[in-house]
């Protein structure tokens, strides 16, 4: 295992200003350097620096990266960096989506938040989604007041966040999400004071800097548990307003219980640090392995920036890009990491990865042609699917299944119900009736080589079976068909995408139901004493729905799908 010192500096650093159009990225660069190289390592580094920048005495990224020539240096210094055995490390964080990120954690914390429960805490994925809406539809202006705000929260300039963001959040997003971030509308007392309390972090608790700081340990830390390298100490350039934190999260976390925090997105805090035994701060302007991590934080927050503005790369800085970025698809030993929106994520991808997004093949006439993103609380959409005639996933499907094996009924050309040879398709329908009558239909003409009977599938605990059962079916069939055979015209579904998009939808479901959220999704009401239920959609919109009749009505509001429930049955008593 190989003494290192990790050596690390930061760019783009604006404070608890999150919301800079100038400085939209924050980079956290360091190198771990070999303690048998570090005079190498520093020869190189002054080597570069009188071909490169002869003139600056602070060899740093900031006039490097505008032009080819410099980022032509930087291209040599990675590739000497890297053959003296260093090895880069960084993260990176878009602060427009870490302000978005930090309304729903101050928001959303159940101890102040009674619509939630501490689910929520975990459940990373959902504070990801909601974070990228707001992110998406709370305009700059109301995110820039709430980082302001949180520099000294209050009750007061908490509560006239919570006006702002409540009001962009009903116009763009949903009325549910409002309803969620309004729940600690009554506890915004407490909650300013237990967000104010500033006598640990000092300066740096409203900034990046510190979650970056933290992450940045945890990663050296790992790496070094694995046994690549056997750190001898962390450096990080000098701050004064951050130095005594750094300092003092790194004493804490060296002497804390022993312990391994896992978080669902895949990131770990391991408890206590036991391969980083010192901290020291240096002077970049002096320092060689300083100014290697500026270099290496100021190319990242560069490119980044790029991806976020979307502009083309010359091609020097996509072999900058391709030298770097790779580093974001290692797991273990991880190496780098990313905070930011799914849009800027997705460019980077683009851009400098060529990594797509796994999309399921299907053909081209499939009822479902993709697996498509089912967000807690979606942005408001009009449905596509506005009356009750529509064909799509019966709200409460029913099924033909073996008695003796719990098996969907998978027909084939052998049942007369396939034009082509080889075809088979799994049943599934929309309404009791309309099922009984296909399976007398088979029973009758002695189609079927097994006692069958009716499944219906009303509750989550169902749902999940029907899933189960569906998933079986793939294996032999890659269709589904929703009452066929009946006078309502449909298209074949693929049957893989379908079960990928249900496991997402049960999925989405169970969060909901453990966090809290699921009393926003869903509601209950009757008129005239017959049971309507309704729910937001997870492509937006809502959905009445009528238990007794299978009836369901899709509109762009609550409002509109339960009017038209209720006239459907003041129409049909």
């Amino acid at each position: 295992m190989s003494k290192v010192i990790i050596y690390c500096d930061e760019a783009g650093n604006t404070g608890p200003n999150y919301v800079d159009p100038e400085q939209p990225i924050y980079a956290l660069g360091a190198w771990s350097v070999p303690f048998s190289s570090l005079a190498d390592v520093a020869a190189t580094v002054e080597k570069h620096r009188q071909k490169y920048a002869p003139q600056e005495k602070d060899f740093s990224a900031r006039k490097l990266v505008k032009k080819n020539k410099g980022q032509t240096g930087i291209l040599s210094l990675l590739t000497a960096l890297g053959e003296l055995g260093c090895i880069p490390l960084f993260g990176v964080m878009e602060k427009r989506f870490c302000v978005a990120a930090k309304i729903v954690e101050v928001f959303m914390d159940p101890m102040f938040n009674p619509k939630l429960t501490t689910a929520i805490i975990g459940d990373t994925t959902t504070k990801i989604e909601i974070a990228n809406s707001i992110y998406e539809h709370v305009a700059d202006n109301v995110l820039a007041d709430f980082s302001e705000a949180y520099e000294a929260p209050t009750a007061d300039n908490l509560e006239a966040c919570l006006d702002d963001i409540a009001k962009e959040a009903r116009r763009y997003l949903s009325p549910e999400l409002a309803n969620v971030l309004e729940g600690s509308r009554p506890n915004l007392k407490e909650l300013a004071e237990f967000e104010g309390d500033a006598q640990f972090f000092g300066k740096a608790r409203a900034t990046p800097n510190v979650p970056a700081f933290v992450a940045m340990l945890m990663m050296v830390e790992k790496l070094a548990r694995t046994g690549a390298i056997d750190p001898i100490k962390l450096v990080h350039d000098e701050s004064s307003d951050y130095e005594v934190t750094y300092a003092k999260l790194h004493t804490s976390h060296k002497h804390a219980k022993e312990s391994i925090v896992k978080y669902p997105n895949g990131a770990e805090v391991l408890l206590p640090l036991k391969y980083i035994p010192e901290f020291e701060v240096d002077d970049s302007k002096t320092s060689p392995f300083l100014q290697a991590a500026d270099i290496l934080a100021g190319t990242v927050v560069h490119i980044t920036k790029a991806a976020l503005k979307k502009r083309a790369l010359t091609p020097t800085e996509v072999d900058l890009a391709n030298r770097i970025f790779p580093a974001l698809l290692s797991d273990e030993p991880r190496l780098a990491w990313t905070v930011g929106s799914d849009r800027w994520n997705a460019e980077i991808a683009k851009c400098f990865l060529e990594v797509g997004v796994p999309n399921v093949e299907v053909q081209p006439d499939t009822a479902i042609p993709r697996v498509r993103d089912v967000p807690m609380l979606p942005a408001a959409a009009k449905p596509t699917a506005p009356n009750v005639k529509s064909v799509a996933f019966p709200s409460q499907p029913v099924g033909i299944v073996s008695k003796r094996l719990k098996r969907l009924l998978v027909v084939n050309e052998s049942h007369h119900l396939m034009p082509h040879e080889g075809e088979s398709a799994v049943l599934l329908f929309a309404s009791e009736a309309t099922a009984n009558r296909v399976l007398t239909s088979l029973e009758q003409a002695a189609l079927l080589d097994d006692a069958f009977e009716i499944a219906k599938y009303n509750d989550l605990k169902q749902f999940q079976e029907l899933i189960s059962q569906l998933e079986e079916a793939a294996q032999v069939t890659d269709t589904l068909l929703i009452d066929w055979l009946t006078e309502v015209e449909t298209k074949p579904m693929h049957l893989p995408t379908t079960v990928a998009h249900l496991q997402r939808l049960m999925e989405r479901n169970l969060r909901a139901k453990a966090n809290g959220i699921i009393n926003e999704l869903f509601q209950k009401q009757f008129h005239k004493g017959v049971e309507i239920h309704s729910l937001l959609l997870s492509e937006g919109g809502y959905m009445a729905l009528i238990p007794s009749t299978s009836v369901t009505f899709k509109f762009e509001t609550r409002e509109e799908a339960i009017a038209a429930a209720i006239s459907h049955i003041d129409a049909n008593p």
